[in-house]
């Protein structure tokens, strides 16, 4: 009577047994306002990008398969999807993945409520087709720089440091500023 008087309260000290295997990373994010356009797409993507890179770091893998997911204000969705030679595991990478994705593939950029991503055939090693101009010293850097990242954000967060992705796109914006500031000066010294 003791056991069943536990497992109707829902007592149970045995281990879970789970036979799961996670085949992909997703991530997604539904946007306060419906955005349009591609350059907005592609900047609403950072944010889950780097939430879905960080997590595959996590599991130590790599992505061979990256789907872009969106979905606009009458809730069609709809996924496109590409698969590389070479496994990607960084935002960078992963990013410059779906902007090609978003180019080509996503035919109508307006009224998108909803933005998300999925990384998936998951390969633990990574594989690189050296040609000519490939520096292998560069690219073990590139290894090593990747990995510092993600350490110190383990250890302090994930904003103590910034992506690539996310510094260009502040300095395109500090770049717009600078260029209205500039044609308000010129407007302004003509009056």
């Amino acid at each position: 009577g003791e056991y069943i008087w536990y497992m109707s309260w829902g007592i149970d000290d045995r281990a879970v047994a789970n036979s799961f295997v996670e085949k992909g990373i997703g991530n997604s994010r539904t946007l306060n306002t419906n955005i349009s356009g591609a350059n907005e797409i592609k900047e609403a993507m950072i944010f889950v990008i780097q939430q879905a890179c960080y997590r595959l770091k996590k599991k130590q893998s790599y992505a061979k398969t990256i789907t872009v997911k969106l979905r606009y204000s009458d809730f069609i969705q709809i996924t496109r999807a590409m698969t590389v030679q070479e496994p990607v595991s960084t935002p960078e990478e992963v990013y410059d993945v779906c902007c090609k994705i978003i180019d080509t593939k996503v035919k109508e950029h307006a009224n998108i409520r909803m933005v998300g991503i999925r990384l998936s055939n998951l390969t633990k090693n990574k594989i690189h087709q050296f040609t000519f101009d490939d520096d292998p010293k560069k690219l073990k850097k590139l290894d090593i720089l990747n990995d510092l990242k993600f350490a110190l954000r383990q250890k302090y967060g994930y904003s103590v440091i910034e992506d690539p992705i996310e510094a260009n796109k502040r300095k395109d914006q500090k770049k717009k500023f600078a260029d209205i500031e500039l044609l308000n000066n010129i407007d302004n010294s003509e009056i």
